[in-house]
């Protein structure tokens, strides 16, 4: 199976097909805020991939066996998710 790589434009149009999370969205955020929300989580994604690949160089550094960024990615959205943060979470 192919991974989709989430772009702004992968979450409008999987929101777009998800009426219920789209309104409730946009009673959040209104329209515009629907957008700004969408943007602000892909700048996150983006700055999470950034990390991770300074991460990975570091440890290139420290050890002969590293991990590739992916799976520092993987790790720390595992670590996420059993935070108050991640979407198992009771909160």
């Amino acid at each position: 199976m192919l991974k989709k790589q989430m772009t702004r434009e992968v979450m409008l149009d999987a929101l777009e097909h998800d009426y219920n999370g789209l309104m409730n969205l946009g009673d959040i955020y209104g329209a515009r805020g629907v957008e700004a929300a969408i943007d602000t989580i892909h700048l996150y994604e983006k700055a999470l991939e950034l990390a991770c690949e300074e991460c990975q160089k570091a440890r290139t550094k420290k050890f002969s066996d590293t991990k590739t960024t992916q799976e520092i990615i993987e790790e720390y959205l595992a670590y996420a998710k059993t935070t108050d943060y991640g979407e198992e979470s009771e909160h």
